[in-house]
C-alpha cells in the first residue's frame, strides 16, 4: 500500500496511489506500508530514490542504520509495537529523506503513522524534514507508552509475588507467574532494542542537522528523552532480573519444604516399620510369640514410636 501526503492547511492529506504511479507533485511524503517488491522499485524509479529491501533493513551495523549518500539520509529504526495478547516485537522501519520528499517504508501498523498526519505540523508548513521530526517525536511517545505499559505489568507481577511469598503452604502456582516475568523481560528487551536504534540514529542526526535544516533545539529534545527511557529500561530489566531470582527462590524453598515433609516422614514411620520388622520374622523360638497381651503391646509400641518423634520434630519447628 502506497500513500502520498500533501501538506493542507497545516495538516498533511492522505492521497492513496496506484502501483507504479508517480507521486504528486506536491507531496511532501510518501508511506510505503508492507510492499511488494515490484511496488518498492517502482516508487523507487519514479521518485529517484533508492528504497532499500527488507534484508538491508534489518542489519545491524551503525553505517546500515544511518548514512548519507549526495545529500540523501537513508535512516533505519527498529520500532517496537504489539499489544497485551501478542506481545511486543520490533519491526524495521526505513526513512529515505531527499531534497524535496519524505519516503518512508515500513512492514507493520504503526500507531504514529496514523496520528502525525492528523495533528497540525509545528515547523514549516509543506517541510519533507518536519515531517521525518514529527514521526520520530510520535513514534519516541508511543514507545514511552509500552515501556510504561510493561512497568506496570511488573509492578503487578511483583505484587503477586509478594503476596504468594508471605503465605505458607499449598500451590503457589508460580508457573503463571514464570511465564509473566518472562513475557515482561522480553518486552524490555525489545524496547530496549529500539532505543539503541533511536540513540544511533538522532546521534547521526545531531552531526548533520545544519546542512539538512533540522533544528537542534528538537533534537536535543528526543535525544534526552531516548537517554532517560533507556535508563528507565535497564531499571525495569533490572526489577524484572530481581523478580525472576525472588520467584526462583520461593520455588526453591517450596521445593526445599516438600523433600522436608517426606524426610520427616520417613523418620517418623521408620521406628514403627523397625518393629513390624522384628515382629515379622519367622522363627520358631521368639517368646513373645506366646504371649495373650503380645499384639496388642506391638501396636502400643509402634504408635508411640511414630507419635514421639512427630512431637520432637514439632517442638523444633521442623513441621
Amino acid at each position: 500500500m502506497i500513500t502520498a501526503y500533501l501538506p493542507e492547511d497545516g495538516r498533511l492529506a492522505a492521497h492513496p496511489l496506484a502501483a507504479g504511479e508517480a507521486p504528486p507533485a506536491g507531496a511532501v511524503w510518501v508511506d510505503l506500508r508492507e510492499p511488494g517488491e515490484a511496488e518498492r522499485q517502482a516508487l523507487a524509479r519514479v521518485t529517484g530514490l533508492a528504497l532499500p529491501d527488507r534484508a538491508h533493513m534489518e542489519e545491524i551495523e551503525a553505517s546500515s542504520r544511518a548514512r548519507e549518500e549526495e545529500g540523501v539520509l537513508f535512516l533505519t529504526l527498529q520500532v517496537a509495537t504489539g499489544g497485551e495478547r501478542e506481545g511486543l516485537r520490533t519491526t524495521p522501519v526505513a526513512f529515505v529523506l531527499g531534497r524535496n520528499r519524505l519516503v518512508t517504508q515500513r512492514y507493520a501498523d504503526l500507531p504514529a503513522f496514523r496520528l502525525v498526519p492528523t495533528r497540525r505540523l509545528a515547523g514549516a508548513e509543506g517541510a519533507p524534514e518536519e515531517v521525518l521530526l514529527a514521526l520520530l517525536e510520535t513514534t519516541i511517545d508511543q514507545t514511552a507508552d509500552l515501556l510504561e505499559r510493561v512497568a506496570n505489568r511488573v509492578d503487578g507481577v511483583a505484587r503477586d509475588v509478594l503476596d504468594r511469598g508471605s503465605h505458607a503452604g499449598g500451590d503457589r502456582g508460580f508457573r503463571p507467574l514464570l511465564q509473566e516475568i518472562g513475557r515482561a523481560g522480553d518486552g524490555a528487551s525489545r524496547l530496549r532494542e529500539s532505543l539503541v536504534s533511536f540513540e544511533l540514529v538522532l546521534a547521526f542526526l545531531e552531526g548533520i542537522a545544519d546542512r539538512h535544516r533540522l533544528p537542534r533545539e528538537r533534537l536535543d529534545t528526543l535525544a534526552r528523552d531516548i537517554r532517560s527511557l533507556a535508563d528507565y529500561a535497564s531499571f525495569v530489566s533490572g526489577k524484572i532480573g530481581f523478580l525472576l531470582d525472588a520467584v526462583l527462590g520461593l520455588v526453591n524453598i517450596e521445593q526445599n519444604n516438600i523433600v522436608k515433609i517426606f524426610s520427616v516422614m520417613a523418620l517418623v514411620f521408620m521406628p514403627p516399620t523397625l518393629i513390624a520388622s522384628i515382629y515379622g520374622m519367622n522363627f520358631r523360638h521368639m517368646p513373645e510369640l506366646d504371649w495373650p497381651l503380645a499384639y496388642p503391646l506391638a501396636l502400643l509400641l509402634m504408635v508411640l514410636s511414630a507419635i514421639l518423634p512427630y512431637r520432637y520434630f514439632r517442638r523444633r519447628g521442623w513441621l
